[in-house]
């Protein structure tokens, strides 16, 4: 679980890289932050090692037409 820990910390480093260091929380920091709550855990893990596709915006109908027109 703590390797998880580590793994989601990164991933929130990363994604907040343009931030000075002083607004970051510390590992230790995040680790208290997340608790203990493994479901969750293991949820975020998975959202981060599997993410959804971006859903299509727009009429669902032209996002049809457009996905056959490129089976062509």
């Amino acid at each position: 679980e703590l390797e998880s820990l580590t793994i989601l910390y990164t991933a929130y480093r990363c994604a907040n890289i343009n931030e000075s260091e002083e607004n970051l929380m510390s590992e230790k920091d995040f680790i208290i932050k997340c608790g203990s709550d493994r479901k969750a855990i293991g949820k975020a893990m998975q959202r981060l090692l599997n993410p959804k596709k971006p859903q299509a915006f727009g009429n669902p109908s032209s996002t049809k037409q457009a996905a056959e027109s490129e089976k062509k």
